[in-house]
């Protein structure tokens, strides 16, 4: 038999105990204990070793009760069982015997890993030990899925040796990063539509736009830096290579765009329109190193990205000539003439009206056409 577990293990929806034992009197106890609603469990029941090591490559388990005088495992052999089986590897033995003297018991307490029970065994004992076991268990499992999330989001625009050297405790220094794509977008006319409709408001639309503008970027492997009021930035590059960045920034802004008129006419109204500025180079890349920790990026090429923003028009993305020489032949392209950039001087200004879908590349393309911004339906926005 094969010990190699299948790749995708079965997620029961209550906690699941693997009882390793043969006699039918203690499966029905252990039953009974099971329908108790302070103690509810799945149990799965193993009559020999060879079901054992089947149960566990094809179940995660919660906890495993395991009698020691049928399987007569010591430290070694139980060790070895588990660590085929990854997704059992750490998971809670309690073992229970008739002789508490056993050599076998002896060995495992010698681990300082065990948790034992003599037969016969008290039903209230037992249903305080499954019960105290299900309880740190599930706990735990919480912790790891929201420390998962987190390092989610971390990861999603922090480089992956970055977020290791920062669980470890050490902050990086932040470092160069070339070929970084930086977007910004900013409402139209933020400021008087606060005025008139009241700070909430603008606040549960905003925060609404910019959950569906999260799944924009996801969709094009690019990421939010960060949102400032009503700015949002952009990036793309930074934490890994990502092919044809500066199209990948002009489809997502174009899908922005088609979203917030999905979204006006979804509220009978005009009021939310945005303007998009673009532009790739190097950047700095790290951790701002303030009371309050935060990943960033730093540069011309974010400032720049800012000054073309404020420089477009509404419903519009304005890149550089850098951008404009690489996506000439990909996108509809309309030269606004040279204008002059704070900080910097005079730059030639392009405004991006659409794609040219035969010089797309097709995998791209496929994502733009299939990617529907109706999707993002927010319930909770009114215009009340």
């Amino acid at each position: 038999m094969s010990n190699k577990a299948p790749s995708k293990l079965k997620e029961p929806t209550k906690p699941l105990v693997l009882l390793a034992e043969n006699r039918y009197q203690v499966f029905y106890d252990f039953l009974t204990l099971g329908k108790d609603s302070s103690v509810e469990y799945d149990l799965l029941v193993a009559q020999n070793e060879k079901e054992l090591q089947v149960l566990l490559s094809e179940q995660a388990t919660d906890l495993l009760m395991l009698n020691l005088d049928i399987f007569p495992l010591d430290k070694r052999g139980l060790q070895d069982l588990l660590k085929a089986y990854p997704a059992n590897l750490h998971v809670p033995v309690l073992f229970y015997t008739k002789d508490e003297n056993s050599m076998l018991l002896q060995d495992h307490m010698q681990s300082g890993l065990v948790d034992f029970l003599v037969e016969p065994i008290n039903p209230i004992e037992m249903r305080a030990r499954i019960r105290t076991y299900l309880s740190v268990v599930r706990l735990q499992q919480a912790l790891r899925s929201e420390r998962d999330e987190l390092l989610k989001m971390l990861q999603s625009v922090v480089p992956g040796d970055v977020v290791q050297r920062f669980l470890e405790g050490n902050i990086p220094r932040p470092k160069m990063v070339d070929d970084v794509l930086v977007m910004f977008t900013d409402f139209v006319k933020y400021t008087k539509i606060t005025q008139e409709y009241g700070s909430q408001f603008s606040f549960e639309h905003v925060n609404n736009i910019f959950g569906a503008f999260d799944r924009i970027m996801e969709t094009f492997d690019l990421e939010c830096v960060k949102v400032i009021g009503d700015a949002y930035m952009i990036s793309g590059g930074v934490n890994h290579y990502v092919e044809h960045l500066e199209l990948r920034g002009i489809l997502a802004g174009l899908k922005m765009i088609e979203f917030l008129k999905w979204y006006n006419q979804r509220f009978a109204s005009e009021i939310w329109r945005i303007r998009i500025g673009m532009f790739k180079g190097p950047v700095m890349a790290g951790f701002s190193r303030t009371r309050r920790l935060a990943f960033d990026l730093w540069g011309n090429t974010v400032n720049l990205a800012s000054r073309l923003e404020t420089h477009g028009a509404e419903s519009t993305i304005t890149i550089g000539p850098q951008q404009f020489d690489t996506v000439k032949s990909m996108a509809s392209i309309e030269p606004l003439g040279e204008r002059i950039i704070d900080n910097w001087g005079v730059m030639e200004l392009y405004r991006v009206n659409g794609i040219n879908k035969q010089n797309c590349p097709a995998e791209l393309l496929k994502l733009f056409k299939e990617l529907d911004v109706s999707q993002f339906v927010f319930d909770n926005a009114s215009y009340s």
